[in-house]
């Protein structure tokens, strides 16, 4: 009787495994010696669907823990779908043979400090069915800067509506560059100190102003 129990759950097991399977290429990674002047960090994963029943299509996925730096924000792309700090479990699509990628990152502002995130993926078909992945940074503070240095600009009014003015420390001109909290980029502008930078196409939300050399510098304003 007991050997009919164990066979009948390895069959079970085994049909489950073999009509949905979700696996990532890598499960962990982890940097522990970023600098803390980024503003933000992501890794890329590569998923890949290799079921067998051609209707398992839909899978959820759900951070099932984060622990971070205070003031840091986190986010996860799955595909072009990208949500900041999520909550609770979110359906993705994955046709049957494809690879796609998912995103983890943090967004650190220039604030020394450790981030720890960890995904489950499983298929809504069959639950049992599961991969995870797991991202570890940690951000140090340089040393050798020396703390004059770090406000090499201003911005402001900030909350911002239109117009932002830089004021840059040293004078002369520099390329500034806005993002917004995931990283992409929606403005690169050289401008002289006292300008007005333009701002008033993007959305409402927080940004990231940039000054990019071989030392950056950033500012975060709230586009109203």
């Amino acid at each position: 009787m007991n050997k009919k129990i164990t066979l009948l759950f390895t069959l079970l097991a085994f049909a489950l495994s073999s009509s949905a399977q979700i696996s990532f290429d890598i499960n962990e990674y982890e940097d522990l010696n970023l600098d803390y002047d980024r503003f933000d960090f992501d890794k890329k994963y590569v998923v890949t669907n290799n079921a067998r029943n051609a209707d398992d299509t839909t899978f959820i996925w759900k951070v099932t823990s984060v622990d971070r730096q205070d003031g840091w924000d986190y986010t996860v792309c799955s595909g072009l779908v990208c949500v900041p700090n999520p909550e609770g479990e979110y359906e993705y699509t994955i046709p049957v043979g494809v690879s796609d990628t998912f995103k983890l990152g943090f967004t650190t502002i220039n604030t020394a400090g450790s981030g720890n995130m960890t995904l489950m993926v499983w298929s809504k078909k069959n639950p049992m069915i599961r991969d995870s992945i797991k991202l570890s940074i940690v951000t140090r503070d340089r040393v050798s800067v020396d703390a004059s240095s770090k406000t090499k600009f201003i911005a402001y009014p900030n909350p911002a509506k239109d117009f932002v003015t830089i004021k840059l420390a040293n004078g002369g001109s520099e390329t500034v560059k806005v993002y917004d909290i995931l990283g992409n980029l929606h403005i690169s502008k050289a401008v002289s100190s006292g300008d007005k930078l333009d701002v008033s196409k993007l959305s409402k939300g927080v940004y990231v102003l940039r000054i990019e050399g071989s030392l950056s510098y950033s500012q975060v304003i709230h586009k109203q």
